[in-house]
């Protein structure tokens, strides 16, 4: 009799040794939230898309980490990246003095001496953007100032697809110059 209420005792500390164990172990995971998973310096990006080359990213460092939300990419120090069209002809150019890409969320946030250039030459000055490739669009609710060959414009946020050749400014202010209306 003794000897299994022995063992019983001596099985249920076991189980109770690895029950808090594992408590232990997941309290601890819980408590790191980042860790940093890769770093570069000097980095250059291509990206290709169905055999052509649609974008390339200069930048003088890069740091991939992993939190409780996923992964995130950051370019500290800046970056340049251009951006192909199907002919391989540039078409649009992005740079900031500082990047974070969200894979998980396909978001990409630049911020600090933002500067977006289209195909079509007109330039968006802004102290963030926020790319949404999930809802294929560019905005911010800061500051811009969007240069056209017509005349700048000065708004309190901005809304575009992709490409930058639908746009909305929020709150704009500036001169443009009115076209000719036939009736």
């Amino acid at each position: 009799m003794d000897l299994r209420l022995i063992a019983g005792l001596a099985s249920a500390c076991v189980c109770a040794l690895l029950l808090s164990c594992a408590h232990e172990l997941k309290d601890s995971t819980e408590l790191i939230t980042e860790y940093k998973l890769d770093e570069a310096s000097t980095v250059e990006i291509e990206i290709f898309e169905e055999g052509y080359l649609r974008m390339r990213i200069l930048a003088p460092s890069l740091v991939h980490r992993v939190t409780t939300t996923g992964r995130i990419i950051e370019f500290p120090d800046g970056f340049n990246a251009y951006v192909f069209n199907d002919s391989g002809a540039l078409s649009g150019y992005l740079s900031a003095d500082h990047g974070t890409l969200l894979p998980e969320y396909r978001q990409v946030i630049v911020r600090h001496n933002v500067v977006f250039l289209n195909e079509k030459g007109e330039r968006l000055d802004a102290y963030e953007l926020i790319i949404d490739a999930e809802k294929q669009k560019i905005y911010t609710h800061n500051r811009v100032k969007f240069r056209t060959k017509d005349g700048t414009i000065i708004g309190d946020g901005f809304e575009s697809d992709l490409s930058l050749k639908r746009y909305r400014i929020f709150k704009p202010k500036g001169e443009l110059p009115l076209k000719e209306i036939n009736l």
